[in-house]
């Protein structure tokens, strides 16, 4: 099983703190002959009398040298983690959680927006001090 990653806590704290329950810690999923470990699963109840919804977070931290390595890493993993969801839990929606910091310093420059725009990134925004989430993009 892979180490949590160093925001993995607070980004747990700030799921419970938005509604969600996290169900998996990790997500584990086995698809074509290989483990594949999603940092977090979550799902909320919206009412008594419909679906909840399901989620699975990938959480970076992107605390290498190279944000854009760490951005390749990031990439490549949620690809093939949507892709095993698609196959096995194709009602859960993925997130890649990056800080707030990461996200103004490197999401929202040109390349970030159209990085994201072109592997459809869900993004999930969070405060890592306060432990709350700031934005679903």
């Amino acid at each position: 099983m892979p180490a949590k990653d160093i925001c993995h806590d607070a980004v747990k704290q700030a799921l419970n703190k938005d509604g969600w329950t996290v169900t998996h810690d990790p997500l584990h999923l086995k698809y074509g002959g290989f483990d594949f470990f999603v940092d977090l699963g979550a799902e909320v109840l919206l009412g008594a009398d419909k679906d909840g919804q399901r989620i699975a977070v990938e959480i970076k931290s992107f605390i290498g040298p190279s944000s854009l390595t760490e951005f390749h890493a990031a990439v490549g993993q949620f690809l093939n983690y949507r892709l095993v969801l698609a196959e096995e839990e194709p009602e859960r929606l993925l997130y890649l959680a990056v800080s707030e910091y990461i996200y103004q310093s490197f999401f929202t420059t040109v390349f970030g927006q159209a990085a994201c725009k072109a592997h459809q990134l869900r993004l999930l925004v969070f405060d890592e001090e306060q432990e709350v989430i700031t934005q679903w993009l």
